[in-house]
């Protein structure tokens, strides 16, 4: 132990650790607050507070970080990290403090409280759970640094990616979903509740299926445009790559499971999700054993892929089993349709990509070489956009040619654009989700 005292890197991680450590029962406070505004439908305000965090973290990275060097970078950004905390926890108490949901705490109140009793012996299985994927994520980390140097990185870079997506549909559609599926659970409303189940599910599939497939498609491009700069160069790219291909395949599990998980979170069963999740994260351990040697990290990032699968899929068929109402056959139908109409915005976006990308990175060459009179950070954020913009118009052709294949196609869920967009433009037909006309 005394050796790694001595080691620079170890001493300023225990030099870090009190200053980010209060972070944590910030971050474990909004999140129960956020959950208390949560049950009332109040969904935008709290979200914010996501917001706040990454403006005061992106603030510090671009305009005092580069005022210091070396550790005291380091130092200034776990300070930013609390800063972030203390402003989000402030806002939360404002926004309760508003609704008229702050609680007085008083002994008698805690100890003669059933709710709050029920609640501590729920959380103890959601707290099981999270420990043990905590750990399957560091049992990943650590397997992947016995392949190479480049592995943990590679992992890591592929797993922020793949988790901007899940991170923004996934939440929000679990968040309020599990929110009306618990109003609709204790009313005994079983038959709404999985309805609304299928309802998200199907949307969520809408949304991360063509997704993942743009964002196998457009991997490099995309973690070049991220990551390309630094200490990242061609080896750590192509690595990246790698796995982040196998990661994209697993983005529609990743979200789904959000939704999977809430069904049995409104009826107040913590238990079942927690056995299944403890299977599959040993599954994935021991597929990540067996595929580290031939795969290397890919193999790491197939076995996250598979374990998710299969946890979604067992979690549905336990569903099925206690209320009905899970289609497979149609979703199976579903899956396989989407993954059709994805194939002819695949190639035109592609093709424009190819084309479109060379002829816009010849006109802006000379801008992009102005660019490094400026300030690093600002270089690299031009840097940034130059390589956005020919993504950016892939993305447009790739979701426009999608949605009008998803019309011809009668998909329900691209027929709810089409009714919203006519609306926006004041032509007032009106559309029912459930018979598609």
């Amino acid at each position: 132990m005394a050796g790694y005292v001595t080691d620079p890197v170890w001493r300023l991680a225990f030099h870090l650790i009190p200053i980010v450590l209060p972070y944590t029962v910030f971050i474990c406070l909004v999140g129960i607050m956020t959950s208390c505004c949560n049950c009332f439908r109040t969904y935008f305000l709290p979200s914010l507070t996501a917001v706040f965090q990454n403006v005061i973290l992106i603030g510090a990275l671009y305009w005092i970080c580069p005022k210091y060097s070396g550790q005291e970078q380091l130092e200034v950004l776990a300070w930013s990290v609390l800063a972030a905390g203390v402003v989000e926890l402030a806002f939360m108490l404002f926004l309760l403090y508003r609704m008229r949901l702050l609680p007085v705490f008083s002994r008698e109140t805690l100890a003669g409280c059933a709710v709050i009793r029920n609640v501590l012996s729920k959380a103890s299985y959601g707290i099981l759970g999270m420990s043990a994927l905590q750990l399957s994520m560091l049992c990943d980390r650590v397997i992947a640094s016995w392949i190479s140097s480049y592995a943990p990185a590679a992992l890591y870079n592929s797993d922020r990616l793949i988790y901007l997506p899940v991170g923004i549909f996934a939440v929000a559609f679990g968040t309020v979903s599990l929110t009306e599926m618990s109003h609709m659970a204790a009313g005994g409303r079983v038959a709404d509740m999985m309805d609304t189940l299928m309802y998200a599910f199907r949307n969520l599939l809408f949304i991360t299926i063509p997704l993942a497939v743009y964002m196998m498609l457009f991997g490099m491009p995309l973690i070049r445009m991220f990551f390309y700069h630094g200490a990242f160069n061609e080896t750590a790219l192509h690595t990246t790559a790698s796995a982040f291909i196998f990661y994209t395949m697993g983005i529609p599990a990743f979200a789904c499971l959000k939704i999977s998980v809430a069904g049995f979170y409104a009826v107040q069963d913590m238990k079942t999700p927690l056995k299944v999740s403890v299977g599959c994260i040993l599954l994935n351990l021991v597929l990540n054993l067996l595929l580290m040697k031939p795969m290397k990290q890919d193999g790491i990032a197939l076995a996250t892929v598979v374990a998710s699968y299969l946890n979604n899929g067992i979690l549905l068929y336990l569903l099925h089993r206690r209320f009905g109402a899970v289609p497979f056959r149609k979703i199976g139908v579903y899956i396989l349709k989407l993954l059709g109409i994805c194939i002819v915005p695949c190639g035109v976006a592609y093709m424009a990509y190819r084309i479109g990308a060379p002829v816009f990175f010849s006109v802006t060459e000379g801008f992009l070489d102005g660019s490094r009179e400026y300030s690093s950070a600002i270089g690299k954020m031009i840097s940034f956009i130059i390589q956005a913009v020919p993504l950016g118009l892939a993305s447009a052709v790739f979701g426009g040619i999608f949605l009008c294949a998803g019309i011809w196609c009668r998909i329900p869920e691209t027929e709810i654009i089409r009714e919203k967009m006519k609306r926006i433009f004041g032509m007032n037909k009106t559309f029912n989700p459930k018979t598609g006309g």
